[in-house]
């Protein structure tokens, strides 16, 4: 299912061409879309309501898209699929290094990624194609990743919220024990939101 809002509160259904449930979205403009989702789903729109398939390559389910430009984007997903594309509907596949699900990814810079996923599983990458595992500070699984030019933020399992400014990821404390599926920055504020309606907020 596809849903888009003009920003007045009203949402209306757009044709996926796709019975697949999808699990991510992203997008480099109004005019440069990109959904993702289970069986290798990969869909790009130019804006016009329209959703065409692009061949991703793998079957795996596929769980977050997220570029620091359009012409450079990056899926990630099961069994630690990682895909990138120069935004010509081509999708290469990278080594992970590891096999669990990777939920969130999200970049300070095109040189500076990271990737989120299950056992407590941070990936970094300098954008030349090559990921390593940064120091784990959980064992729980976790969900998404946001970044600005400074700071990195990670949500997931258990309340989990890990921030770095640039050094060692640290744990915040927690404000809540429920699921934390998505993060987000606005200002100088952190919002995080999960299950049972949860919403918290940070600094």
């Amino acid at each position: 299912m596809l849903l888009r809002s003009t920003g007045n509160g009203n949402w209306t259904l757009e044709p996926s061409g796709t019975q697949m449930t999808l699990q991510g979205m992203w997008g480099s403009s109004p005019g440069d879309l990109y959904a993702v989702g289970v069986g290798g789903t990969i869909l790009h729109s130019t804006g016009n309501g329209q959703w065409t398939a692009q061949m991703s390559g793998t079957t795996q389910a596929l769980a977050a898209v997220w570029g620091s430009s359009a012409m450079d984007v990056y899926v990630v997903g099961a069994s630690g699929a990682i895909l990138h594309s120069t935004g010509d509907g081509k999708w290469s596949p990278q080594t992970s290094g590891v096999a669990v699900w990777l939920n969130g990814i999200a970049g300070r810079t095109p040189c500076d990624l990271w990737i989120a996923g299950a056992g407590g599983t941070v990936l970094r990458s300098t954008g030349d194609g090559r990921w390593t595992a940064a120091p784990r500070n959980t064992f729980y699984t976790l969900t998404a990743v946001v970044a600005g030019p400074r700071d990195v933020w990670i949500a997931g399992y258990g309340g989990t919220v890990l921030h770095s400014a640039g050094g060692p990821f640290t744990a915040e404390p927690p404000a809540t024990s429920e699921i934390l599926l998505g993060i987000a920055v606005a200002g100088t504020s952190v919002f995080a939101t999960g299950t049972a309606s949860t919403i918290v907020r940070g600094r």
